[in-house]
């Protein structure tokens, strides 16, 4: 597992240090409270499908090219911007949840910043400000017209919004390459299946959030199409517990996909500094 505290970036997932031009200009409004749960569920899901990504790669094992973290951050990123099945919350949402993960890790490089924190070029995770660019890069390479404000709210140089199109085609085009070998690797058989235990959370914050995912069903429906999907080799368990640190990961010789209930406060503390005005205006159609 990699530690938050020693990383600054989360395993996991809003588009939005893209306002920090704006928060300059003037105070942000408080978010409400089903604005700071949509953030959490937002990041959540973004982090749940990272981590997938990774059980799919240690299990498929596909050739991948460059650092497993990057190709587990585009591959969550495209399930969220091109669903392969309607979520059962919507496609917008979905869509909303890219923008809500990106949004985190421009509030954590800027904490980062704040803080006088060394950041951690040597980890396998980009730094979280690129993590932030590669999705702002990909949201609006998958449609310029709709997201035509996020270049300039990201104050990203042209030659990168330029390459953004292409960059979204790229990944999109590898993302349907796994898939199909997916398919083929699966070969008929159902394969093993992935269960789901939520142990008992130490805050009543995370409590209240366990129990807003439950209500979501966000992980059981994630995981049937991810099982429709990928041919586990052996079964595995996604398990909801207190770690004492902020994080996420799949611990493959366990057979455990990990999410800490202290990842899901550190979103909840996280989405009091959310840029809402900008998701909204990126997010209207």
């Amino acid at each position: 597992m990699k530690r938050l505290a020693q990383t600054i970036c989360i395993a996991g997932a809003g588009l939005l240090l893209l306002a920090a031009g704006a928060a300059h200009a003037q105070p942000r409004a408080a978010p409400s409270e089903a604005e700071r749960e949509d953030f959490v569920m937002g990041n959540f899901q973004f982090t749940l499908l990272h981590e997938l990504a990774h059980v799919a790669i240690w299990d498929l094992k596909p050739p991948i090219i460059g650092p497993e973290e990057y190709a587990a951050d585009y591959l969550a990123t495209v399930f969220l911007l091109r669903p392969l099945e309607a979520p059962r919350v919507g496609a917008e949402k979905w869509r909303g949840f890219a923008v809500t993960a990106a949004d985190a890790f421009a509030i954590l490089w800027q904490l980062g910043e704040k803080a006088g924190a060394p950041s951690p070029y040597w980890d396998s995770h980009a730094l979280s400000i690129q993590r932030f660019y590669s999705i702002a890069c990909l949201v609006y390479g998958s449609d310029p017209a709709r997201f035509a404000k996020v270049p300039e709210l990201a104050r990203m140089p042209v030659q990168r919004a330029g390459s953004c199109e292409a960059e979204y085609a790229r990944a999109l085009e590898s993302t349907d390459w796994l898939l199909s070998f997916a398919a083929s690797k699966r070969n008929g058989s159902a394969g093993a299946k992935m269960s789901v235990r939520y142990e008992k959370p130490r805050t009543r914050t995370s409590e209240r959030l366990a129990a807003e995912i439950k209500s979501r069903s966000l992980i059981e429906w994630t995981l049937q199409r991810f099982q429709e999907l990928v041919a586990l080799d052996e079964d595995a368990t996604l398990v909801l517990r207190s770690c004492s640190v902020p994080e996420a990961a799949w611990m493959g010789e366990q057979r455990e996909l990990v999410v800490c209930y202290e990842l899901l406060d550190l979103y909840y503390v996280l989405s009091g500094q959310q840029h809402r005005e900008t998701i909204e205006s990126l997010l209207d159609p």
